[in-house]
């Protein structure tokens, strides 16, 4: 290729670079002109109520804020109550325990305390609290006994043996475990619970765990005697020392 002709070509793509640069430049100027264009709002039509609506709306429509805030308050005032009265009658109980001599812990987490007593047939460990929903006020002692699985059915038997005619509370058995207890509760929905009747609750309790403890130990310890006659030894007992 001559040098006239080399000049020609260089001249050409010169050219053709110029105008598509100029092609490129006012492609970009239309393109952000028409995005800044102003864009029409559609408009909204309302229908506006009339007067008295207005009067009425205004008079009724509760403040959100107003109701939340009262709402609040409310469930505020409603549990510093309810602790309230848990912890008085927490405190009553210490007093009760207090007054009998009884060593006892206070839990720091729930609102239980764990004491224990020494019966006439065993050492019993006892915990006391609030639980449930409705609340109320429990005694649970614990059997000082772990019943083997052979021996299980028939301490089931025992145990409905002595709870039938029971007036408070009533002996249960974690059968997977063999672990025996005996629970009474008063229920505190009205949050009133006396000195007089968790004492009442108290020692009724205690000395029922102890008397069928003497049953249940029977039963476990090979005297050959059966559920029905364990238990109707100890409430003969019981009938002849009161």
């Amino acid at each position: 290729m001559t040098t006239y002709e080399m000049a020609i070509v260089v001249g050409g793509m010169y050219l053709l670079w110029a105008v598509l640069s100029k092609v490129a430049e006012w492609v970009r100027v239309m393109f952000i002109a028409f995005s800044c264009r102003p864009r029409k709002t559609p408009s909204v039509v309302r229908q506006e109520p009339n007067a008295l609506a207005k009067v009425v709306m205004k008079a009724h429509a509760p403040s959100k804020a107003t109701a939340s805030d009262s709402m609040h308050a409310e469930l505020e005032q409603s549990e510093d109550s309810a602790m309230d009265i848990e912890n008085s009658i927490m405190e009553m109980v210490a007093n009760v325990l207090d007054a009998n001599d009884a060593a006892y812990g206070v839990r720091a987490d729930d609102p239980l305390i764990d004491t224990g007593f020494v019966g006439e047939q065993g050492v019993f460990g006892v915990t006391i609290g609030l639980i449930g929903d409705p609340r109320c006020l429990a005694v649970s002692i614990r059997v000082p006994l772990v019943v083997p699985e052979d021996v299980r059915l028939e301490m089931a038997d025992l145990i409905s043996r002595a709870n039938y005619g029971l007036i408070i509370g009533a002996f249960e058995m974690k059968t997977s475990e063999g672990l025996i207890r005996f629970r009474s509760s008063i229920p505190i929905a009205d949050g009133e619970v006396t000195g007089e009747q968790f004492k009442d609750l108290y020692f009724a309790s205690l000395v029922t765990a102890d008397r069928y403890y003497r049953a249940m130990a029977r039963l476990m310890y090979g005297d050959d005697l059966s559920p029905a006659e364990a238990v109707a030894e100890v409430e003969m007992a019981c009938g002849e020392n009161a």
